[in-house]
């Protein structure tokens, strides 16, 4: 019978060395030990790996357990094994209440099914790490807004082990940012209350004015008889004036705030807009709407209407292009309207990578604004043959 000792042991020559030993001693006749012959293996790098790993893990643990951002360790099923104290006091857990939970659970439930199909890709392999602005629910109560940077972390075989979240507040940010839309959206209020404002004095009051003007020059001309030549040549053109500036006002009216767009509604609107925006640019417009499009609400419409206005703007101005196509498709949930061009691109108007809104239309930063307040998106795609623009909004017109 052979008797192995393994031992591990710290020599010293220049420096000091690990050295694992292994001891087989021989035996006598008798049964006792007559020698022992030993072997020795160098594993001082082996030994310093380990000290590193363990230096690095404790370095690690200190930087998480004191980190001014939250951190929070889970499993691959999202539940918590290990917080700092800065996530505790992002959610208002204590540790204890964490490490007995999972994220989902305290988790908005409207930002769950996004946070978890990101998670699925992370787990397949189909991202390295995500990034997502969502909130929690509070222990006292409300939620709080957070970005979120997520990795996976492997094993030494580079299997999926755990997941690491960095978690940072944003609740001011977002509140801050709630302020500005509310102040936006009364922004925009106000000025399509004064539009419409403006446009009633237009025709009620400076017009109907005009039109009595013109009435009296009408009378004056039943007497032109006895005016001289110059006379009779002044109160002709007066006449002609009168009556040009009567179709400017109405026409002005009009286009600040159509009344159809409120009576009829928005495919009566565009219709009667983009007759007149044809004759004033000479670019043709081909309309389709859905036949099943109906009224929507008024804010809605009058959003629509506004993007069509300043598109078609934007096209006579900037684009070079001589035809457009307008398209509004209704859906269950949600509005779709597509605009496009055939001319130059919003690339043509780019400066060293750039986008000059002084040359595409400062126009395209209240189109956003206006389709955010009604909780949709805008996307504007360049084509080196033209320009598409695409708005989705809700049909119910609130923010989502």
């Amino acid at each position: 019978m052979r008797n192995v000792v393994v031992g591990v042991y710290r020599s010293r020559a220049k420096d000091w060395v690990w050295l694992l030993v292994n001891a087989e001693p021989r035996l006598a006749a008798d049964g006792s030990v007559s020698e022992v012959i030993c072997s020795f293996t160098n594993i001082t790098e082996r030994k310093r790996a380990e000290e590193e790993l363990r230096a690095s893990e404790e370095r690690f643990r200190n930087a998480f357990a004191h980190a001014a951002t939250g951190m929070a360790l889970t499993n691959l099923d999202g539940r918590f094994l290990e917080i700092n104290q800065a996530f505790c006091q992002i959610t208002g857990y204590t540790e204890q209440e964490l490490v007995a939970r999972d994220f989902p659970s305290i988790t908005h439930p409207d930002d769950l099914p996004r946070n978890m199909d990101l998670m699925r890709q992370i787990l397949a392999g189909i991202i390295p790490t995500y990034v997502i602005e969502k909130r929690y629910l509070h222990k006292q109560g409300g939620a709080v807004w957070v970005r979120i940077s997520v990795s996976l972390l492997r094993d030494s075989k580079r299997q999926p082990q755990h997941m690491i979240a960095l978690v940072e507040d944003i609740t001011e940010r977002k509140q801050a940012e709630e302020s500005l839309r509310e102040l936006s959206g009364r922004v925009l209020q106000l000025q399509d209350e004064e539009r419409r404002q403006l446009a009633r004095e237009l025709h009620d009051s400076t017009a109907q004015n005009i039109v009595a003007l013109g009435m009296n020059l009408g009378i004056v001309d039943q007497a032109a008889a006895a005016l001289d030549s110059g006379a009779r040549k002044a109160l002709s053109e007066s006449l002609v004036l009168a009556d040009q500036c009567i179709r400017e006002l109405r026409t002005f009216s009009y286009l600040l705030h159509p009344p159809v767009l409120d009576d009829l509604g928005l495919c009566s609107a565009l219709t009667w807009y983009i007759e007149g925006f044809t004759k004033r640019s000479g670019i043709v417009v081909k309309l389709d709407i859905a036949a099943d499009l109906g009224r929507l609400t008024q804010e809605l419409e009058l959003m629509l209407f506004r993007i069509v206005q300043e598109s078609l703007t934007n096209i006579h101005h900037h684009s070079g292009s001589r035809t457009a196509t307008i398209r509004i498709t209704r859906y269950a949930k949600e509005v779709v309207l597509q605009i496009s061009d055939q001319g130059c691109g919003i690339a043509a108007n780019l400066n060293d990578g750039v986008l000059s809104l002084a040359r595409v239309g400062v126009g395209i930063a209240g189109m956003r604004e206006r389709v955010r307040q009604m909780g949709g998106r805008l996307e504007i795609r360049s084509r080196s043959s033209g320009t598409d623009v695409e708005v989705v909004a809700p049909l119910g017109g609130a923010p989502a």
